[in-house]
């Protein structure tokens, strides 16, 4: 009983201790994204604010592999790196690197083709707006296999420096290019070049020896296990990408340029409590996948990943909560009253969904493919009632607390506690 008990304290040491740091990488990292965030709100108009986050939630939609990817990478180089497998590592980063890259200018040829009918989708003016989020893809598609890399050998100091470089050279090079007279255009490619930075300093990350290993061939990596992994996790991260992003595309749609313009002025506040546990599922997830390889118990990770992101989040809802006008104000230098229930509203969503991610990273590293319905589900959900009653910007964020609940409660229910 002593020796579990120690056991158990020692656990959660080292995932505090590992959240910890990434958790202040990330704070430094956000604050650096709220400066420029801060400063576009403030600096570009309304309209000109709706366009840059609109660009960026279909980049976040469309660049799905990207997030996608690199929890595969994840998942099967920390079980290579739990066996000490480095000519796997080795095999595999090659492997799929060279495919990333074909498909990754793919994409970019889609958004240079399609041009004129995505921007007249979100009714914008400017194509060569789409030109540069489709490279801004085309470039962030190299990041997972360098990332989930470091990840899955649970190399968190290194991410640590990772998140920290990624924030410094976005806002800098965003801040600058903006100042320059260049617009959305230039906060776009702030996220760029940041991405160019992060896959950089990832990769001079990775263990040498790795790359020394001897080289095996690609059937060692049991490929068919990979793919048959990567679909559902394929699906489960467009799911959720789409049920924290569509709203922002339909609402660009369906309203005029200036309301949608505050939507994402409000946004802002909500997506701060979205990405606040943000490094708790990074942590979780290679530390679940690894127990899962040598055949322990998961469900105690997840419920100190739960009780940690709740913690987190609650903490911030309250503050938004008590005094939404003063947070709006203090952030964006803007009052538009019409934005103070958004907020709130944003708020709870946000919550659910930070939960859910949580939620998708066990049943990722459990193999489960039993809650892909109710992600599949929450998707039509949201899409359909922001399409049938979009008649205020209020009914849209009835429709994502709604959905971020029921999908919330629907995994809670859907997790193996016992084996």
């Amino acid at each position: 009983m002593k020796q579990l008990i120690g056991s158990g304290i020692r656990s959660i040491s080292d995932l505090l201790r590992s959240s910890s740091l990434l958790f202040l990488a990330n704070v430094f990292m956000n604050v650096c994204n709220l400066v420029f965030w801060l400063f576009m709100v403030r600096k570009l108009d309304p309209v000109d604010y709706g366009t840059l986050n609109s660009l960026l939630s279909l980049l976040m939609i469309v660049g799905l592999p990207m997030g996608t990817f690199q929890t595969v990478v994840t998942k099967f180089v920390s079980r290579f790196h739990s066996f000490d497998q480095k000519e796997k590592i080795k095999c595999f980063f090659h492997y799929f690197g060279k495919r990333l890259f074909v498909f990754g200018f793919g994409v970019f040829l889609v958004f240079m083709l399609f041009s004129k009918n995505i921007a007249h989708f979100l009714q914008i003016e400017s194509t060569i707006l789409i030109v540069i989020t489709g490279f801004g893809l085309f470039v962030a598609l190299f990041l997972p296999i360098t990332m989930g890399t470091i990840q899955g050998i649970q190399r968190f100091g290194a991410m640590a420096v990772n998140s920290v470089t990624n924030g410094l050279v976005r806002l800098i090079t965003g801040i600058s290019f903006v100042n320059l007279g260049f617009r959305a255009g230039g906060a776009l490619w702030g996220f760029i070049l940041a991405s160019i930075s992060s896959f950089v300093v990832a990769f001079s990350f990775i263990p040498k020896k790795i790359f020394k290993a001897r080289s095996c061939h690609v059937s060692e990596l049991n490929l068919r296990e990979i793919y048959s992994f990567f679909f559902p996790v394929a699906i489960s991260m467009l799911c959720y990408m789409a049920l924290i992003n569509s709203d922002v595309i339909l609402v660009k749609h369906f309203f005029s340029p200036l309301l949608a313009g505050k939507y994402s002025v409000a946004q802002m506040v909500g997506k701060i409590i979205l990405f606040l546990p943000g490094t708790v599922g990074i942590v979780l997830f290679p530390k679940m996948s690894e127990a899962v390889a040598k055949n322990r118990r998961v469900a105690p990770f997840l419920l100190k990943g739960i009780i940690l992101a709740a913690v987190l989040c609650i903490s911030a809802d309250i503050v938004c909560f008590s005094f939404p006008s003063f947070v709006m104000k203090t952030l964006t230098r803007k009052m538009f009253v019409e934005c103070i229930p958004l907020v709130r509203l944003f708020c709870t969503a946000m919550t659910f969904y930070a939960l859910v991610q949580i939620l998708i990273f066990y049943f990722l590293s459990v193999h489960s493919l039993r809650f892909i319905p109710y992600l599949v589900g929450g998707v039509i959900l949201q899409t359909t009632l922001i399409t049938l009653f979009h008649g205020n910007l209020t009914n849209v964020l009835i429709a994502l607390v709604v959905t971020s609940s029921i999908v919330f409660i629907a995994g809670l229910f859907n997790v193996d506690w016992k084996s």
